[in-house]
């Protein structure tokens, strides 16, 4: 439903008066694909020296960041997903620590796959807001009911409260064909239409010069 182009233009909304670090862990993530910035470090670099303890983690933190023309820090995207897969709990809790105690940023916009893992589950527990990104068709509504039941498992196995800190977005979304999902009771972070003959990046700048993150887009 266009998750990472809605995380990339809030990103690029709160840059104007915040530093933002948009963290992409996707598994086949690319933000360099829109987000352009010189540099020759990459997260392989800082996962190495993550999982190997050799040098400074908050140093390699501060080299290896880049900033877009848009104003968005991000780092370039791991060339081997396996890096990704093979992050531990106790890992990502280290990393996100660093980067939250560095003093470069005041947000982290983290943008991730919904599976099952022990760095997704720590994310979700950290997480000031937890933003999911729907299109109001059928299909879109149905993967949301499969969450639910995901979530409501994870907040019992492990006494967590996660379903307050969800916000719902509505991405490409039709007034004519458009339903929203009935009694998630989730709050309506905000929505955009669909934008037809775009590309992305030219989408991600007209979503961040609307009003699509506001409440009340329905």
């Amino acid at each position: 439903a266009g998750a990472s182009t809605v995380a990339k233009a809030y990103g690029i909304k709160m840059a104007e008066e915040k530093r933002i670090l948009y963290l992409n862990l996707e598994m086949f993530g690319d933000c360099e694909k829109v987000l352009k910035a010189d540099g020759k470090f990459s997260l392989d670099d800082i996962l190495y020296t993550l999982k190997s303890r050799r040098g400074s983690l908050p140093l390699k933190l501060e080299s290896a960041v880049k900033k877009s023309p848009e104003a968005i820090c991000f780092y370039a995207p791991s060339a081997n997903p396996i890096n990704l897969l093979d992050l531990t709990g106790e890992e990502f809790l280290r990393l996100l620590t660093e980067v939250k105690s560095s003093g470069l940023f005041d947000e982290i916009v983290l943008d991730t796959d919904i599976f099952p893992s022990v760095w997704m589950l720590e994310g979700l527990k950290e997480a000031d807001d937890i933003w999911l990104v729907a299109d109001g068709t059928a299909a879109s509504a149905e993967k949301y009911g499969k969450f639910q039941e995901f979530i409501t498992a994870l907040e019992k196995k492990y006494q967590l409260r996660i379903f307050p800190k969800m916000k719902i977005f509505y991405n490409k979304y039709s007034s004519k064909t458009g339903i929203p999902i009935e009694n998630c009771g989730l709050e309506i972070g905000g929505g955009c239409p669909r934008y037809e003959g775009m590309d992305e990046k030219t989408i991600m700048k007209k979503m961040a010069d609307s009003n699509a993150f506001t409440k009340g887009f329905l």
